[in-house]
């Protein structure tokens, strides 16, 4: 996605264009791998919000990348050199990252071995099938993917500034200047930013304030070391869910190429 013309349509203050643009941007489908492991209750939390048609969404601390929420970084001797404190600078942007709400779709498919091993806890989980509309596209953000960390000074200064006039002013949040809107969604694109190592996933970002995202399950497949038990509760939890299918992964023995066979059997 091309972020820059995303971000010129917010300076012209043209936000529908650039919800628009951004929605042309996002797969009708994407998957969501899930892990189900001993932890039972936490199972049957995964299971409980496939059945009512929900992704749980959570704060980074549940991600397994050491930088989420650090894409920008800031020079704390320029920070002060301006007259900022460096400290409260940098407070205000991780609460921002702190307050969002997160979770990670993608746009691979069923057979993705290393994203069955990595976040389907070695195919004993389950992978989601979804699909999008436009209104619920308006919170998914494509991730970008960097070899660098992006300097924030200005972006955090300006908005922080902006901000501040606002509440001296008594003016409300929602009358933000053009430019304080082109600062706060560079703002949550550095929230969907990660280093290129991760570019395999082909990851797109749900951000919102909800702790869930509504969102229909059209095929549920199950992993080939998944218990019996869960996929029994799995077939159970979608029954109702009359567009969704359930497929049970296999190997398959006779091809020559490394892949599964789905098998319907829901």
């Amino acid at each position: 996605m091309d972020y820059a013309r995303y971000i010129e349509f917010y300076r012209q203050g043209k936000f529908q264009e650039a919800v628009q643009y951004k929605a042309t941007q996002i797969p009708t489908r994407l998957i969501k791998y899930y892990g189900l492991n001993e932890n039972e209750s936490i199972n049957k939390s995964k299971i409980e919000y496939l059945k009512e048609q929900k992704i749980y969404l959570s704060s980074f601390s549940g991600f397994n990348d050491p930088f989420e929420g650090k894409f920008f970084r800031f020079d704390s001797t320029k920070l002060e050199s301006h007259g900022w404190d460096k400290d409260m600078v940098k407070h205000y942007y991780h609460l921002i990252a702190e307050n969002f709400r997160y979770t990670c779709l993608s746009d691979t498919d069923e057979n993705n071995m290393p994203m069955w091993a990595y976040y389907a806890n070695n195919h004993q989980g389950f992978c989601a099938e979804y699909l999008l509309c436009d209104t619920q596209k308006k919170y998914i953000f494509p991730v970008t993917y960097e070899l660098e960390r992006v300097a924030a000074n200005v972006i955090t200064t300006n908005l922080l500034y902006e901000y501040m006039e606002m509440k001296e002013q008594g003016r409300n949040y929602t009358d933000t200047s053009a430019d304080a809107n082109v600062y706060l969604q560079m703002m949550i694109l550095s929230l969907a930013a990660k280093h290129k190592s991760w570019e395999h996933e082909k990851e797109y970002r749900i951000i919102s304030f909800w702790d869930y995202f509504p969102a229909i399950p059209t095929k549920i497949y199950i992993g080939i070391n998944c218990s019996e038990e869960h996929k029994k509760e799995l077939i159970a939890a979608v029954k109702d869910i009359d567009v969704c299918k359930v497929y049970q992964m296999e190997i398959d023995e006779d091809s020559s190429e490394f892949g599964f066979k789905q098998k319907l059997i829901g």
